[in-house]
């Protein structure tokens, strides 16, 4: 909201300080203005009347802003065409604000203006996708060995060791085959047998002492 704010108050001064300078005609006052006008971001048709005024001004030959002003501002220009080559993000940075400051008018001057903006945000959108592939890439990376491990211990869990299974199976077939069913047969029926000869001794015995 606050950013809303100081944007709308920038333009309104931009507006005003045009309206002014088109009323006094001087030209250092409509380059201000036009500065004023760059910086606040204000829309190219709002400063057509000052640029046409301007450009009127130099062709009747009545510049007021010297050699040195004019130089600055034929440099700006060069300064943008430099960056648009470069494609830096600083260096158009740079290029466009120094640009904005000297007040262009001329709409060859202000053609290389605009251009070097729309080179600044293709470069600014160009380099944000690269950082998000990047970070994509790193996530993928990172998580790739977690995937992997967790892989191998639900195998693992799923299926017991061979060596156990082996264990086991020769633990059961001992234990089975320790006591063949004939001879486990005769011991079963032996304890049987001797149980009446056991009953017997103890009436005997049981006789002997009532006696």
């Amino acid at each position: 909201v606050g950013c809303e704010v100081m944007r709308a108050s920038a333009r309104r001064k931009a507006r005003d300080a045009i309206s002014q300078a088109m009323r006094t005609r001087e030209e250092e006052a409509l380059r201000q203005a036009l500065s004023l006008a760059d910086e606040a971001m204000l829309d190219a048709r709002e400063m057509e009347g000052a640029m046409a005024m301007i450009e009127e001004i130099e062709a009747n030959g009545v510049a007021g802003d010297g050699t040195a002003a004019s130089h600055m501002r034929a440099e700006a220009v060069c300064r943008l065409q430099r960056a648009l080559k470069g494609r830096s993000q600083q260096e158009l940075t740079d290029a466009i604000s120094h640009a904005e400051k000297v007040g262009l008018a001329a709409k060859n001057q202000r053609a290389v203006l605009a251009e070097a903006r729309v080179m600044l945000k293709v470069v600014v959108a160009r380099r944000q996708a690269a950082q998000d592939r990047r970070a994509r890439e790193r996530v993928a990376e990172l998580a790739a060995p977690h995937t992997a491990t967790n892989g191998e211990q639900q195998a693992s869990a799923g299926a017991p060791p061979k060596e156990t299974a082996s264990v086991a199976q020769a633990a059961s077939g001992a234990t089975l085959s320790t006591v063949p069913e004939d001879e486990a047969g005769d011991a079963l029926e032996a304890q049987a047998g001797d149980a009446p000869e056991a009953n017997g001794a103890l009436v005997a015995d049981g006789a002997r002492t009532a006696e």
